[in-house]
């Protein structure tokens, strides 16, 4: 926050009297926040989207509202940054908190709303707001703009400075759902998943604080994320049936619970939001090459996904995948949907014993490319894999792979063949890979497993596999 106040006398311009000599006190802009009670309802626009060419039926928000700060709008509870708001709605929401808060026509708090609407962004919008406090403050109105102006630059250095700080901060890097090893945790207990479902919503609205998304929990999953509530809830009954699938094909029981709690979806507007959450509730780096990241805990895993961008949408154009901008980038989110179910199932079922890297990712890939119609995993990661076999590359050199490297990434060389051999497991007899997944959390070796489930030891496994790719596919 800007560490500047306002009194009504300084906003009169009245005098104080010390030692006989009058001083005439300086103009200075609110620190907020602005609150007002009781909570009222007021509908504001969400941000424009070019997909939607008629605004009444864009997103929108209806509070209710409790105050506002240089962050956004305030709820009970939570808030919705100002950057997801309309920006003609930024004003309008801003004034009517004002007025019912008795400050319309009070210059310093006008004041601050032109500085929070001019650090989300500089428009005509934000400067009306200036001009609104300026006239405000009548014949001190000449100082109010230099004081919109140095509030502004010490607001916009604040930010650049979490920025810095969470970028320079000493943080974890990697991978960590690849080193999560839950060997000793408790079975699941079903009487006691709705305490640590409630437990898991509970840091979770800690977490995204701020972030202006919504929340939906469903029998599976708690999903947060931008859009309506509608949208919201379709994703975590996405995810929902995405884990049953995925339990599925490791042989679980429809009646057997994969998660002591539930899997926590989190997917921001903003690329700099996921990496910001990441680095505060994680302390953790995130990878350049990713698109998304899972933290395991004994509760369950939280998974943080970043928005596609276009170097990603065109991967999956080249891929075959057709449609405007909205459909590729819906289908960009659903497949990291389930990426996460996959990477879920397979670190959390039969306990939550570590497995190699190759076989979490490579099922997470298989997924989905076979969990979701007319995706384009499979026609992008498959041909690459192939290539690389037959341009001499032995699956073997998998094992060799350490998992936080950059071949494990979007477009790692990694991804591509583990996803090839996971289908390969899945495709030899219907009870390889979960065999193989059920000895490993036992304490099996991946050698002892490979024997008993295919009759061969890992590398002359690996062997005939590439030898069947290199022929056959």
């Amino acid at each position: 926050m800007i560490c500047l106040s306002c009194s009504p006398a300084s906003l009169a311009g009245h005098g104080r009297a010390d030692d006989g000599v009058a001083e005439t006190l300086v103009f200075e802009v609110a620190t907020g926040p602005i609150t007002v009670d009781p909570a009222f309802r007021f509908r504001v626009r969400m941000h424009e989207d070019e997909a939607i060419p008629d605004p009444s039926r864009a997103e929108q928000e209806f509070g209710p509202w409790i105050g506002f700060d240089l962050d956004g709008a305030l709820r009970a509870g939570d808030a919705v940054a100002w950057g997801r708001i309309s920006s003609a709605d930024r004003l309008r929401l801003g004034r009517e908190i004002l007025r019912r808060a008795d400050l319309a026509r009070d210059a310093s708090s006008l004041a601050l709303l032109a500085v929070a609407l001019s650090a989300t962004g500089e428009d005509a919008v934000s400067a009306r707001a200036v001009e609104e406090a300026v006239r405000a403050a009548g014949e001190r109105g000449p100082e109010v703009a230099p004081a919109i102006a140095a509030a502004l630059d010490a607001r916009l250095s604040t930010l650049r400075k979490r920025r810095e700080a969470a970028e320079a901060r000493s943080m974890a890097v990697g991978r960590p759902h690849l080193a999560f090893d839950g060997r000793g945790l408790n079975a699941v207990d079903p009487a006691l998943v709705r305490a640590v479902t409630a437990r898991q919503r509970a840091e979770l609205d800690d977490a995204i604080a701020g972030l202006g998304v919504n929340v939906v929990p469903t029998g599976l999953s708690i999903t947060a994320a931008a859009g309506g509530l509608e949208d919201v809830s379709r994703i975590g009954v996405r995810l929902d049936r995405h884990l049953e699938e995925c339990g599925a094909r490791l042989g679980l029981d429809p009646t057997e619970r994969l998660l002591p709690g539930s899997l926590v979806f989190i997917a921001p507007e903003q690329e700099d939001q996921a990496r910001l959450l990441v680095a505060t509730v994680f302390d953790h780096q995130w990878p350049e090459t990713d698109r998304s990241m899972m933290f395991c805990t004994p509760d369950g895993p939280w998974a943080v996904v970043k928005p596609p961008d276009e170097a990603v949408l065109e991967q999956y154009r080249r891929a075959g995948l057709e449609g405007d901008e909205a459909a590729v980038t819906l289908m960009a989110g659903r497949i990291e949907e389930i990426r996460a179910a996959g990477r879920a199932t397979m670190i959390h079922a039969r306990g939550g014993g570590r497995l190699p890297a190759w076989l979490i990712e490579g099922f997470a890939e298989a997924a989905a490319a076979s969990l979701i119609e007319d995706g384009p995993i499979e026609s992008m990661r498959r041909p690459r894999a192939i290539r690389a076999i037959r341009m001499g590359r032995s699956p073997r050199w998998i094992l060799t792979v350490d998992p936080d490297s950059e071949d494990y990434g979007f477009d790692g060389p990694a991804r591509d063949l583990a996803m090839i051999l996971v289908q390969r497991l899945l495709e030899s007899r219907e009870s390889t890979l979960p065999g193989i997944v059920a000895d490993l959390k036992a304490g099996s070796t991946v050698e002892e497993s490979f024997q008993r489930r295919t009759g061969m030891s890992l590398p002359v496994w690996m062997d005939e596999a590439g030898d069947w790719f290199l022929y056959n596919d």
